[in-house]
């Protein structure tokens, strides 16, 4: 049995006066995106990380490169040398609100809030104070503000419900602006489109963040 596609706006049961309910986003290259398909927009690219030593430390180790896991909060993070040892000293990682994510050892590797590196002790032991500034930064996304399917297992901005896109639209090799709900209106929940493979329990997440929205999705 075939599925006939949802028309333009068909799973919309009422909008907002004066066109409030609708806006109108930039969608990516390269796909489909359905009448009813509940959408995000793209808000940063790859993350990277990297360590410097703070001035006045009395030990001479050095911090090697940072990994950053997907999700990480951008920003400067702190490490402190708390309790020093000969060859060795242990320190606390701070994130950029100043709170604590994890305890390490000179000479050993660091996984914790997301990161990972390793402080290799010098010639000169760490001293109580000695520390290293981490900085987490997320590169500028091509497709920044470009609406796709919302993801809830995204890290990007995708995992952020901005609306549903009003109709069928096949995007080619270049951007095209459509139109969407993004607040304030009740739609046919059955209608609704989502991207493949989302669970139940991903889907009633998404039918929250749209309730956020003012949008009430009805059976």
């Amino acid at each position: 049995m075939l599925k006939e596609g949802n028309y333009a706006g068909e799973f919309c049961l009422s909008e907002a006066n004066g066109g409030r309910s609708r806006g109108v986003v930039t969608g990516a290259i390269n796909q489909t995106l359905k009448a009813g398909l509940v959408i995000a927009l793209v808000a940063l690219g790859a993350l990277s990380g990297a360590g410097v030593a703070q001035a006045g430390n009395t030990g001479n180790g050095a911090i090697g490169a940072v990994t950053v896991a997907a999700g990480t909060p951008a920003g400067k993070y702190q490490v402190r040398f708390i309790e020093p040892a000969t060859n060795a000293g242990a320190y606390v990682v701070s994130d950029p609100e100043g709170v604590e994510i994890g305890h390490g050892t000179a000479g050993v590797a660091f996984t914790g809030g997301g990161l990972g590196f390793t402080i290799a002790d010098g010639s000169t032991d760490f001293a109580a104070g000695d520390g290293f500034d981490v900085t987490v930064t997320a590169a500028a996304a091509t497709d920044a503000g470009q609406a796709k399917p919302w993801d809830p297992t995204a890290t990007n901005g995708l995992q952020h419900v901005h609306g549903i896109a009003w109709d069928t639209t096949v995007i080619g090799t270049a951007t095209v602006e459509l139109l969407d709900i993004e607040r304030d209106a009740v739609v046919i929940a059955s209608m609704l489109e989502w991207k493949t493979g989302l669970t139940d329990n991903q889907k009633a997440a998404g039918m929250a963040q749209l309730l956020d929205l003012g949008i009430v999705a009805r059976a």
